[in-house]
């Protein structure tokens, strides 16, 4: 027997003992060998594209309530109609303005999604405009914004795992408008890939958009 940092190794009976617990060797070898082939597995979910989100509508309701969000992301550029943006990353921010539509009958605490195709604007949130702005000029139109509402308080809000871009863009608009806070909302959106099974995807791109979210929040805070 051989004591290894207070644990007390034993080759005969494949266990290992100390601090209160025992646990069996050869329950460590096959996570060992399983560990690779679940990551593998999960890994996979990180090869299929992304979901998109539905194209802007072309116009909405009167009497619907419009929340303008100001958006960083480490999410790369669409490649279809959809809103901007995909779960594919990039090592760069890219900077947006984007103007979500609430409908009248909206219920505090929901998200009224369209089950399927284009989302209608008198009964669902949708996206009613979507514009890509440079870098120099995400700043001025956000130091504008804050100046033209009297509004010195910025609200940041960033997303979580599995969460598409139009997901988190809907839910911060929701969050804007049933708290009735008097801000200037900025959605910071890493490139999650919007699925379970890119979880492992999902905190690499994580990782990698610290610098993202670190850039944004020295913006808003001049």
């Amino acid at each position: 027997m051989i004591a290894q940092g207070g644990r007390r190794a034993s080759a005969a009976s494949g266990r290992i003992t100390g601090y209160g617990y025992t646990r069996r060797t050869d329950s460590l070898a096959a996570w060992r060998c399983l560990g690779p082939l679940l990551l593998a597995a999960a890994l996979a979910g990180c090869t299929a594209r992304p979901p998109s989100a539905p194209a802007p509508v072309a116009s909405v309701p009167a009497d619907a309530h419009v929340v303008e969000l100001r958006v960083s992301t480490t999410r790369r550029e669409a490649s279809g109609p959809a809103v901007l943006f995909s779960g594919e990353r990039q090592p760069d921010s890219r900077f947006a303005n984007m103007s979500i539509s609430i409908p009248l009958g909206h219920v505090v605490g929901d998200i009224s999604w369209a089950q399927s195709g284009q989302p209608d604007p008198a009964t669902h949130f949708a996206a009613a405009g979507a514009r890509g702005l440079a870098s120099a000029d995400f700043t001025t139109t956000l130091l504008q914004r804050i100046a033209l509402a009297g509004r010195s308080h910025v609200l940041v809000f960033e997303h979580g795992y599995n969460t598409r871009f139009d997901k988190a863009a809907f839910r911060f608009a929701r969050i804007v408008h049933d708290s009735g806070a008097k801000v200037t909302p900025v959605m910071f959106s890493w490139a999650s890939w919007g699925t379970v099974s890119a979880y492992p995807c999902d905190r690499v791109s994580a990782e990698i958009a610290r610098n993202g979210l670190e850039s944004l929040l020295t913006r808003a805070g001049e």
